[in-house]
């Protein structure tokens, strides 16, 4: 960590000196145009800098006189394009002229820099004429490769004289010659029953190969746009077609899974240590004599095992509750309604609140058992894929240039649950599941999109390798 933090200091010193240079070493080494462009840049921050106004004060000189006689020297030779390296002499004269006037100590150094810019503007004129004739030249080839190079020529002459002649149709001329021609012809989908359909895909292709910019000159386009261009004889034509698919391929799967979970309050025992307060004293207080857990009743909804519509309720012995419990039974009455109240001797209350009858003072026990539940958990899964046959083909020959298998797949699925027995049993993934329905699937049309987002991203990426320099 200290050696990168050493690095990183020992990088921004070396570009503050480099920023903040003269010009002197530059100067030394026989650049003059950069040792000019550096003491001038260090005096627009320090006018008053004195090594860097003694290094302007020598480099300038030699600076203008090198490309002054660079320029000369093109003009007078037979270089057939001796007027775009003019046209770059005359530019950097002109470029320093600028910078030295828009930093004022730099202009007190050098008060009257030199300026080409007559000079410059016919340079100019004559470099456009130059390449435009090189463009009208190779154009005439009639390969792809040499409407390349007179495109690029063409486009230079404009760069130097805007709209020169008839440049731009010119450019427009050798850009169609030198374009390769790509048609991009219709996915065929047999869907069967189904019905799907491959106009996104193919919408989102054609966006895709339009707006890419993969090559200067690689141009796509649809059949339609084929007819309208009038476009006969394409170069290469892209055929993209389903090998196989299938949309929609329903697996069901039923897990069961028994959930447990031990020492659960089930119940709560009141004990009335005072008087109630009702006729029912002494029944109350032959109760709380009674301290053995094991003897107190409670209320079950008891189902028979086997015959769950003969269900019935009982009171049994707290001691037998965790057998009832294991077996299926259930804390309360079989109606649901709950139990708020005694009614004879050592019938207790399982609710958490007070029961009705017993007085403020009481003794409170609670009652721990296992609690159980079955849970069966519902997975639907639907499965859709395919296999795109991706071809590129020569249209002169016929011949398959390119060919590959673009493999797709999307997975839906959805998971919900119920369970019999005690909630309490089941885990929170468990419990959220239990109250979860089972989910509509995707529309067919969704499916088949979705499947087929992969072998885009791989059709996408294999256009682009292979046309990238073509």
């Amino acid at each position: 960590m200290i050696n990168s933090y050493k690095f990183a200091i020992w990088i921004l010193i070396a570009m503050f000196f480099i920023g903040c240079s003269s010009g002197k070493k530059s100067y030394k080494h026989g650049n003059y145009y950069d040792s000019v462009l550096k003491s001038v840049n260090r005096l627009r921050k320090n006018p008053n800098h004195k090594k860097s106004g003694q290094t302007l004060r020598e480099a300038y000189p030699f600076a203008v006189e090198y490309y002054e006689d660079r320029g000369n020297k093109l003009i007078a030779s037979n270089d057939p394009n001796k007027w775009r390296g003019v046209v770059d002499a005359y530019t950097r004269i002109n470029t320093m002229y600028e910078e030295i006037r828009r930093a004022p100590g730099a202009l007190r150094v050098i008060p009257n820099p030199v300026d080409y810019y007559s000079q410059l503007e016919n340079a100019k004129n004559n470099a456009a004429k130059e390449s435009y004739a090189h463009g009208v030249e190779v154009l005439a080839i009639g390969t792809r490769e040499s409407a390349k190079k007179a495109y690029r020529y063409f486009k230079t002459a404009n760069e130097f004289v805007r709209g020169y002649k008839d440049v731009v149709d010119k450019m427009d001329e050798a850009l169609w010659l030198a374009t390769l021609k790509v048609v991009v012809e219709p996915i065929p989908v047999a869907a069967r029953n189904l019905e799907v359909s491959s106009e996104f895909f193919e919408n989102k292709f054609n966006e895709y190969v339009h707006s890419a910019n993969i090559n200067e000159f690689v141009r796509f386009f649809t059949v339609d746009e084929a007819m309208s261009a009038n476009l006969e004889h394409p170069d290469h034509i892209i055929t993209l077609s389903f090998d196989e698919f299938q949309v929609g391929q329903i697996y069901f799967k039923e897990k069961e899974v028994l959930a447990t979970k031990d020492s659960v309050v089930v119940a709560t025992i009141y004990r009335n240590t005072g008087t109630t307060g009702t006729g029912n004293n002494n029944n109350n207080n032959q109760n709380n004599d009674n301290t053995n857990t094991g003897d107190q009743k409670i209320t079950v909804c008891h189902n028979p095992p086997g015959n769950p519509d003969n269900r019935k309720t009982l009171q049994v012995s707290v001691a037998a509750l965790q057998a009832h419990l294991d077996h299926g039974d259930r804390i309360g009455l079989c109606d649901g309604n709950s139990i708020t109240t005694t009614s004879g001797a050592n019938v207790v209350s399982y609710t958490n609140t007070r029961p009705e009858g017993v007085s403020n003072q009481v003794q409170e026990e609670k009652i721990y058992a296992t609690v159980k539940a079955t849970v069966f958990i519902y997975t639907k899964t639907i499965t859709s894929n395919g296999v795109l046959d991706f071809r590129i083909i020569d249209a002169v020959s016929n011949s398959v240039i390119s060919q590959e298998k673009l493999p797709g797949e999307f997975i839906w699925q959805t998971q919900w649950a119920t369970f019999n027995g005690d909630e309490r049993a089941l885990t929170k993934e468990q419990l959220k599941l239990s109250k979860l329905k089972e989910a509509p699937p995707p529309s067919p049309q969704t499916l088949f999109v979705e499947f087929t987002k992969p072998i885009f991203d791989q059709m996408t990426r294999k256009v682009r390798d292979f046309y990238r320099n073509y």
